[in-house]
């Protein structure tokens, strides 16, 4: 089964925090066949051609309390985007603890960020992982800096996420 590949944009202060005000990616025509927003807890993806919402609403069952039953949860949601609806490519716009489930889950292929030129500062604002301590992490995630360039006074970056094999 192919699934849907997968873009993340993000606006990142210098510091690594996630900058929710930056209208950036707004100004930007993104091409993709559907918009996968919401929490862990219910996913929704817009199809963009034909402007139709699919909710999921992640199941309270047992297996799903782990990562990996959230893994299989966020796998089906892709199958079936894929299968039933066609959808070969996507956005996420989605919160830090659903993110860190798909890149961590080998479903992400592209971040792409954009360094807005401030510092936050304040330890509690919410970074790409969320509050998930480095120590916590099984291992890092590695990234291939793909292009680089200056837009609007902003710095832009796109990143490759590589799996395991591509890593070495």
């Amino acid at each position: 089964m192919k699934l849907p590949q997968i873009s993340a944009f993000f606006s990142l202060s210098l510091d690594g925090k996630i900058i929710t005000a930056d209208d950036f990616w707004e100004k930007v025509q993104i091409k993709a066949d559907a918009v996968l927003e919401g929490d862990i807890a219910c996913v929704k993806a817009t199809i963009v051609a034909r402007g139709e919402s699919v909710k999921f609403a992640k199941s309270t069952s047992k297996n799903h309390g782990t990562s990996r039953g959230t893994s299989r949860y966020l796998r089906g949601v892709l199958e079936n985007l894929a299968d039933k609806h066609g959808v070969r490519t996507m956005t996420c716009e989605v919160g830090t603890e659903l993110f860190h489930t798909l890149i961590k889950g080998g479903f992400v292929q592209k971040l792409h960020v954009v360094f807005v030129p401030a510092i936050m500062g304040d330890v509690t604002a919410p970074t790409l992982l969320g509050a998930v301590p480095m120590a916590h992490l099984t291992h890092s995630i590695p990234l291939r800096l793909e292009s680089f360039r200056k837009v609007r006074g902003k710095t832009v970056a796109i990143y490759r996420v590589l799996n395991g094999r591509q890593a070495r």
